[in-house]
């Protein structure tokens, strides 16, 4: 049982667990439909991800964190597709929540590029071959 309002997106892997260790407590990651909503009307290219029930590829192929500036909301970053997502989770008191999705540019990534913290060494220079490119 639970809310009609959210929708689970996915689990959380161990990995992205381990690099928050005592902060996300909780497994499961939840969307509102609301968030849904806004989703769709400003990033309608990745959309799908959620409609089709193909979140859990986001989350499984989470490379990175970067930090936000806000208390209990974090920033991660995926590699699918040759390209980089970044979606944030947030801690409500009773589940962990999705947040921002979208496609980010060399731009967007380079901004973030001081406060990340990849998950792999490999997964670094993947992302630094990417942002020299």
């Amino acid at each position: 049982m639970g809310s009609k309002n959210r929708i689970l997106l996915g689990i959380l892997t161990d990995i992205i667990l381990h690099h928050f260790r005592n902060t996300l407590l909780k497994k499961e990651l939840y969307i509102t439909k609301l968030k849904v909503k806004k989703i769709a009307n400003k990033h309608p290219e990745i959309i799908h991800f959620i409609t089709q029930h193909n979140f859990q590829i986001i989350i499984d192929n989470t490379v990175a964190r970067c930090d936000y500036n806000k208390e209990g909301i974090y920033n991660l970053l995926a590699h699918v597709d040759e390209k980089y997502i970044l979606y944030s989770v947030s801690i409500n008191n009773f589940y962990l929540e999705g947040g921002t999705l979208f496609y980010t540019s060399k731009r967007q990534l380079k901004k973030c590029l001081k406060s990340i913290k990849f998950f792999n060494k490999k997964y670094e220079e993947d992302f630094l071959k990417f942002i020299e490119s």
